[in-house]
């Protein structure tokens, strides 16, 4: 099995960042195209009421995410990755990251084990446990704790 699509998924933080990276040198390493995928929410109504109106659409969680699959890039393309594309998607993190997936045909996805150790997982879930119990493709956990 060859992996040719290699999606990674980053919320911004440290740990997600390891696993960006992790991926970018696997895609180097295969000449992998690598999609960095963000996944949001909705932003707190009062952060988008108190930018200014020219500015509002910045304060959104569209924006924000935008800017850490972008980030995501920079660091992958540090790490050797010369196929880099960013996808943002309005969804939990592991639907949006299986809505990805399937959207571009990954062949592999990549995520950080955080939450994986927390015992706040067997009530809250986390992305990588929930993505190995669902998804139908190679799935790729970093350790990043």
């Amino acid at each position: 099995m060859t992996w040719s699509k290699i999606l990674v998924g980053t919320d911004g933080t440290e740990r997600a960042g390891r696993a960006v990276i992790h991926a970018a040198q696997l895609a180097a390493a295969v000449a992998a195209e690598l999609t960095i995928v963000t996944a949001y929410g909705s932003a707190p109504k009062e952060k988008a009421e108190a930018a200014p109106a020219e500015l509002a659409w910045t304060a959104t969680a569209a924006a924000e995410a935008e800017d850490i699959a972008h980030q995501g890039a920079d660091s992958a393309r540090s790490s050797g990755a010369t196929q880099v594309r960013t996808r943002t998607v309005n969804a939990d993190p592991a639907d949006g990251l299986v809505q990805v997936a399937e959207d571009i045909s990954a062949d592999l996805i990549v995520v950080g084990s955080k939450g994986m150790t927390s015992s706040l997982r067997f009530i809250t879930g986390s992305v990588p446990n929930e993505l190995s119990h669902h998804v139908q493709r190679d799935l790729l956990i970093v350790r990043t704790d």
